[in-house]
């Protein structure tokens, strides 16, 4: 007789299998679509990398008409234009998915039963702010303008006719005006570990509200 108890092969209840039977129908949405986004984010990051390094080993980075001519250094000065809009792009989509990631753990925490996991997602609320702040740079810019609500954030507030960068790259930081976001690995890390303190609350009370399946209690034919 085999030692093999059938009764073990029972699958344990995941995490999103729980989430489909607690949650209503936008919860278990939401709840999908936090790793969605997440794994979005994280390559979003590499495209970042990858994007900044053309920008940085490009060419187009030498653009003084002394050195290639007037000619060379304008076709440059357009090359090194694109490449930097290149990387905005990326940026801009990578704070993108970190608002969706918040928009959705904000529909997660307010299931029935989940304030923990809500209290948890307020702790994180600063870094989530500050991105979604990041990601209207790209979307809400012309607030920005003069005699626009965020004209200060552009222009110094002693001289509004000195305007201040309106766009700025390094490898781990994008400016906008008097603003600055870190996109760094760090910036990532700091995501992944926002997400990963909600979510552990919201499994574990997803854990106490459906336990898992004790395979010593399913009756065997």
């Amino acid at each position: 007789m085999s030692s093999h108890d059938p009764g073990h092969d029972i699958p344990q209840l995941n995490h999103h299998t729980k989430a489909s039977l607690a949650f209503h129908k936008g919860g278990q949405w939401a709840y999908d679509r936090v790793g969605m986004y997440l794994r979005l984010a994280h390559r979003q990051m590499d495209r970042i990398e990858r994007a900044m390094e053309d920008w940085e080993k490009s060419p187009a980075r030498v653009n003084e008409p002394s050195k290639v001519g007037w000619a060379e250094s304008s076709r440059r000065s357009a090359i090194q234009l694109q490449l930097a809009n290149d990387a905005l792009a990326e940026v801009h989509l990578y704070f993108s998915a970190i608002t969706i990631i918040d928009n959705m753990l904000v529909v997660v925490t307010a299931e029935i039963g989940m304030l923990e996991s809500r209290k948890e997602l307020t702790r994180h609320r600063a870094f989530f702010e500050s991105c979604r702040a990041a990601r209207n740079s790209f979307e809400h810019y012309e607030g920005g303008f003069p005699g626009r609500p965020d004209e200060k954030k552009l222009f110094k507030e002693d001289d509004p006719s000195r305007q201040t960068l309106m766009w700025g790259l390094s490898p781990d930081v994008y400016t906008r005006g008097f603003q600055k976001w870190d996109i760094s690995r760090a910036s990532l890390a700091r995501l992944v570990e926002a997400v990963e303190a909600t979510m552990a609350v919201v499994h574990r009370l997803l854990d106490e509200k459906i336990p898992d399946i004790d395979p010593a209690t399913v009756k065997r034919e």
